[in-house]
């Protein structure tokens, strides 16, 4: 991507954020997850909690099912839509029935968190993932395992891609959601590790939903404009629903590539995000979730706790930096980061030893 190569100032900041870039793009080439684990535990009770609308949501629940097969398991699932009260109340019903085991997906479980704390202390196991991981209340949440990387992770990456884009003179916009507590905690992140590079500038945090319509996202991109002309050089963001319309706003309003406001999402990887940024539409940078190879390893983790271990594997997969430089790996071919890294191979080998 070009700005990524950056001019060797003393700014320690800066030095640290072309580092943290550099090693973000890389795709592994060699498995790096457990290498021992106990046995397949005999069919358990299990259900997933999921948000419906959560991004990658279809995808992490048909490689969940395809895992859970795979050990020898059955999962419920429950795709919840609406709003987070309903999230809760389906966590909650759940735990009153009492299954051996709860995976949640997409949302923060927070406002359950009596429950689940009854649920674990009745023996019921859980699995987080994408499940607000990184705010302050979710280490009170007794996870087994939260699975990949957390909120302030990815919003420092996302940071450090806007001051590495513009040699340490990033003019940034936030754009966060209000009805969203996660999207609004990624942009606070965003706000404080932005504002630790010296010459880098917070123009404004912006409030505006995710699923904004084109004339509203028309209407804030001009009046930014209007606001901050060319002091604005980059747009950050926590997912990559806030640019769906973003490129066809900046192409109205006379904006071109590679001086215009470009888009950088701190999540998830969708294929309309990765068409966009090969096209250079709006968006220059992702971080892209490996969302199937993050539920076979949530089934691992579950197998650990029904199998009454007392750690998790502690394997940790980095999300991917994808940007035009590397949009076209094989690893995201299918629309999706996977990584060929054999690991269906690896976690069967662990369950049928």
């Amino acid at each position: 991507m070009a700005g990524l190569t950056l001019p060797a100032y003393g700014d320690n900041v800066l030095t640290l954020a072309r580092t943290d870039v550099t090693a973000a793009m890389l795709v592994p080439k060699t498995w790096g997850g457990p290498s021992s684990g106990p046995k397949a535990v005999a069919p358990q009770d299990l259900i997933l909690i999921s948000a419906a609308k959560a991004p990658g949501a279809a995808r992490f629940t048909t490689a969940l099912q395809a895992a859970a097969s795979a050990i020898g398991w059955h999962v419920t699932i429950n795709n919840v839509g609406g709003n987070a009260s309903a999230l809760r109340m389906a966590l909650e019903q759940a735990i009153i029935n009492q299954p051996h085991g709860i995976f949640t997906f997409g949302f923060d479980p927070t406002p359950a968190m009596a429950a689940m704390k009854a649920g674990a202390a009745a023996g019921v196991k859980f699995i987080g993932v994408e499940s607000g991981s990184g705010a302050p209340t979710a280490k009170a949440l007794p996870y087994f395992a939260e699975i990949g990387p957390s909120q302030d992770q990815r919003a420092r990456l996302a940071a450090n891609v806007a001051i590495a884009l513009r040699d340490g003179h990033a003019g940034a916009v936030i754009l966060t959601d209000s009805s969203r507590p996660g999207d609004v905690h990624v942009a606070r992140q965003m706000e404080l590790q932005l504002r630790k590079c010296s010459s880098c500038k917070v123009l404004s945090i912006v409030d505006v939903s995710r699923d904004a319509t084109v004339p509203v996202m028309m209407a804030q991109i001009k009046s930014l404009q209007q606001l901050y002309g060319s002091r604005w050089n980059v747009t950050l963001a926590p997912s990559d629903r806030y640019f769906r319309d973003f490129g066809a706003g900046l192409a109205r309003l006379g904006f071109k590539a590679p001086d215009w406001p470009a888009g950088i999402a701190a999540g998830e990887g969708s294929a309309a995000a990765l068409k966009r940024i090969a096209a250079q539409a709006g968006q220059t940078a992702t971080l892209a979730r490996p969302l199937t190879m993050e539920a076979w390893q949530a089934v691992d983790e579950m197998n650990r706790a029904l199998a009454d271990k007392d750690d998790p594997s502690g394997f940790e997969m980095p999300a991917l930096l994808v940007t035009s430089q590397n949009a076209g790996d094989p690893a995201l071919s299918h629309g999706t980061y996977d990584p060929a890294l054999h690991y269906r191979h690896a976690y069967m080998t662990l369950w049928t030893k």
